[in-house]
């Protein structure tokens, strides 16, 4: 009997059907888990409330450069140092993030930052213990005016 189990097991190697299996099954257990993965992040993010600040800081500031840098520093509070396994793979838990960008429109230019809404004390206090001065305005997404089709007639873009 053990003869017969060991000749059926050397004809299946031989064969590579095994090997093909365990590469079939090891692939099939990729993709689950990548699609899993993308779901519920997709799901987190979906449920993440933003805001948008502009902020407008006096013509008259003398501060230097190292103030925004002293803002940025305080934003870079908000990591977590790394998110939990359970976190990530049950919740689908992304690390926060925000977004501070500079906007030249036809009317001038902008300084925005954005926001998950959970931050809005941290952003807040951040940017007023260095511009005391500044001055915050909630404004709706500015990228929505753009629309999706970009480049399009009224908007070229150069790649």
């Amino acid at each position: 009997m053990p003869e017969a189990i060991i000749k059926t097991a050397a004809r299946i190697f031989e064969s590579g059907r095994l090997l093909v299996i365990f590469f079939a099954a090891f692939a099939l257990i990729i993709i689950i888990r990548n699609w899993w993965l993308i779901s519920i992040r997709r799901k987190f993010i979906e449920n993440i409330k933003w805001e948008t600040l502009e902020i407008k800081i006096p013509k008259d500031n003398l501060k230097s450069p190292k103030a925004m840098e002293q803002v940025f520093s305080s934003l870079y509070g908000t990591y977590s140092g790394g998110i939990k396994r359970k976190d990530k793979w049950f919740k689908g838990k992304i690390e926060d993030w925000m977004s501070v960008e500079l906007v030249g429109l036809a009317h001038g230019i902008h300084f925005y930052i954005r926001f998950p809404v959970n931050y809005k004390d941290l952003v807040k206090s951040a940017i007023f213990s260095q511009y005391t001065g500044a001055e915050l305005h909630e404004v709706e997404d500015y990228t929505s005016m753009f629309g999706l089709d970009l480049p399009n007639d009224e908007y070229f873009l150069r790649r």
